[in-house]
């Protein structure tokens, strides 16, 4: 995975951009990308637990995302430290709202010591792999408690919540002007350009359902295994061919997902529609092994007629649909 939200070239970026500014002040191109992640934490976190009926493996969600001051551009480290109050260890960026660990008193900036019992791994060059780490081993719990020992204005504390249940998925940004998103089997990457081209949450729920619907059907690892090529052979034949069809798959499963979890999908529809009729922003987003967009859009009006006349997949997860 790229480095956790990508945020050394934003803080590198910003550092030059505000080069003037007074260095004691926050840096507001990095509060802007974390109002970013607080969408994306926001709406992932609904559709993960939305998705539960479509997923064998449920997992606690912890509801927050995490960050580290190595994560970010030597030369801007300074600035992350007076924007987000980091020392050296890691601290909570974000805090899904609606989540189990927002209704325990977790907030953004709060700083962690220990999950579960298990001490967060020591200060190291890769902030990512901690996160990662400290990720895993709430979504590898035993139980259903999760236990976070934190400390906020200089105060030792024990936040702990029964976590909802949903499916195993990270969202993660990727600070790009790239319209992309992408899923590894376990994790899904989008670009900061595509969640600010989503508008409206609907928009960026259907983005992020397809994504979550390639992990959920676990298409990586079956098209390793039916023998598609990556590189520039992954364009042509067979291996092409198996590409396309799971894109349609996922385009099927992200309506239910995104339905379940409480979007509108009509204004969902309406953005795909609208991204795909932009000829420019197509090009940008349609690889040579990808379907048509005529032929996706006509997938998910299918899937979401079905929807509409039976939404019965949805489980305990599923929030009342606007």
């Amino acid at each position: 995975m790229r480095l956790l939200l990508g945020l050394v070239m934003i803080a590198m970026t910003a550092a030059a951009t505000s080069a003037t500014d007074d260095a004691r002040l926050p840096d507001r191109d990095l509060l802007a990308l974390r109002d970013l992640d607080q969408r994306v934490a926001d709406i992932g976190y609904r559709l993960a637990r939305a998705a539960a009926p479509f997923c064998a493996e449920h997992v606690p969600l912890s509801g927050f995302v995490l960050h580290g001051i190595e994560q970010y551009g030597a030369v801007s480290r300074d600035r992350a430290r007076v924007t987000f109050g980091l020392g050296d260890g890691l601290a909570v960026l974000v805090v899904a709202h609606g989540s189990r660990a927002e209704a325990a008193g977790l907030r953004a900036g709060d700083a962690i010591f220990a999950v579960n019992g298990h001490a967060v791994p020591a200060t190291t060059a890769d902030a990512t792999a901690r996160v990662e780490a400290t990720a895993r081993a709430m979504e590898q719990g035993a139980g259903p408690m999760i236990s976070i020992d934190i400390e906020r204005d200089d105060r030792r504390q024990t936040i702990t919540f029964v976590a909802d249940r949903g499916c195993a998925t990270q969202f993660w940004i990727d600070p790009s002007p790239r319209l992309s998103a992408e899923a590894d089997g376990h994790e899904v990457e989008i670009t900061s350009a595509y969640v600010e081209r989503a508008a409206d949450d609907a928009a960026l729920a259907i983005v992020l359902a397809h994504e979550l619907a390639h992990n959920i059907l676990h298409h990586r690892a079956r098209l390793d295994r039916d023998g598609a090529h990556h590189g520039l052979a992954r364009y042509f034949g067979r291996s092409a061919s198996l590409t396309r069809a799971a894109e349609l798959e996922a385009d099927q499963l992200s309506v239910p997902i995104a339905g379940c979890a409480g979007y509108a999908l009509d204004d969902a529809l309406a953005f795909r529609e609208g991204l795909w009729r932009d000829k420019l922003a197509d090009a940008l987003l349609r690889a040579p092994d990808h379907p048509a967009a005529r032929q996706r859009l006509d997938t998910i009006r299918r899937a979401i007629a079905r929807f509409k006349a039976d939404p019965a997949p949805c489980g305990d997860g599923a929030i009342d649909r606007r």
